[in-house]
């Protein structure tokens, strides 16, 4: 990830966010508050692009969260099996076929209200 583009997205983020997000968001980057306020303004002397990383993720995953949360996407799961490839919808179909066939590998797709809107989330022991 580009720091200045990871850089520029922590400060919309922040700008828009309540007191304390910036620790919150530290924490979960696996980062000291300190070192993300010295990232956020261009003066960590450290690896950028390890720091770029972690907080990309954090923030994708918090973009995630709040589509979620706003009812703009619905999960479905892929399930393969020995049987085949298959289509999910619900956690305890899902929770049906793992119990049966614990090697299959399950991936959550959240699906947008548009087409191209699509989100993986990839694993054999998730389903939420």
């Amino acid at each position: 990830m580009n720091p200045e583009t990871v850089r520029e997205d922590l400060r919309r983020f922040l700008d828009a966010a309540d007191r304390g997000t910036a620790a919150a968001l530290a924490e979960r980057a696996d980062v000291s508050a300190a070192t993300l306020s010295m990232f956020k303004n261009g003066k960590y002397p450290g690896d950028n692009e390890t720091i770029a990383r972690r907080v990309g993720v954090v923030l994708k995953e918090q973009t995630l969260l709040t589509a979620i949360g706003t009812g703009n996407y619905r999960p479905c799961w892929l399930v393969n099996t020995p049987k085949g490839l298959r289509i999910v919808k619900t956690p305890e179909t899902v929770e049906r076929i793992k119990t049966k066939y614990p090697e299959a590998y399950v991936v959550q797709i959240w699906v947008g209200k548009r087409p191209h809107e699509l989100i993986f989330r990839e694993g054999t022991d998730e389903t939420a």
